[in-house]
């Protein structure tokens, strides 16, 4: 809340906000550079085991394309949050040789 004089102009009224029916997923990877791999999930598509596995093998391509200095050398790991932010689940996976 801020002081204002009587002679000053009101602010706008806010629009109300709305509820979208759309949801987006974004899986997105990114290292010291900037982002590094990312890919929006169709609507309606669980996210399971499979092709999350899907997502990693091509983000292991794109990786190879876009930093090799990093993949011969294996001084990459991948930090892994899956967690809510208030939750803070994270884990270390090593990429597979």
């Amino acid at each position: 809340m801020e002081w204002c004089s009587s002679l000053s102009p009101l602010l706008p009224p806010k629009c109300p906000l709305t509820k979208s029916r759309i949801k987006t997923l974004l899986i997105a990877f990114f290292d010291s550079k900037g982002l590094l791999y990312y890919e929006f999930v169709p609507t309606g598509t669980t996210v399971n085991a499979e092709s999350y596995e899907g997502v990693l093998k091509r983000l292991l391509q794109r990786t190879r394309r876009v930093r090799p200095q990093l993949y011969p050398s294996g001084q990459w790991k991948l930090l892994h949050d899956q967690g809510r932010s208030q939750q803070g689940g994270r884990g270390e996976i090593e990429p597979r040789r």
